[in-house]
């Protein structure tokens, strides 16, 4: 339960930071949290590469498992549109 825990408070403080950051013009704020929403996306990344290579043959044999490496990047390009692709403002 703790790591739950720990994802939730990593994902969406990193998420409320963003808009901080973007909304009150602190870069700072908006480029720290921006690197943690990737770093944490990496890791979901390499956690589910592993449990494919783990597998039997190191082959994903259900299309979920490929949809499940694919949605960190959707994730990530969604976040990148929805703030304006890493604008500063104007």
């Amino acid at each position: 339960m703790r790591d739950g825990v720990d994802a939730f408070v990593g994902w969406n403080g990193a998420l409320v930071l963003v808009w901080y950051g973007r909304t009150f013009g602190e870069p700072l704020w908006f480029d720290v949290a921006l690197g943690t929403i990737w770093l944490l996306a990496a890791w979901l990344f390499a956690v589910v590469l592993a449990m494919v290579l783990r597998s039997v043959g190191g082959q994903a044999r259900d299309p979920t498992i490929g949809f499940y490496l694919l949605s960190p990047f959707v994730y990530l390009i969604g976040l990148a549109f929805a703030f304006g692709l890493y604008s500063r403002g104007s």
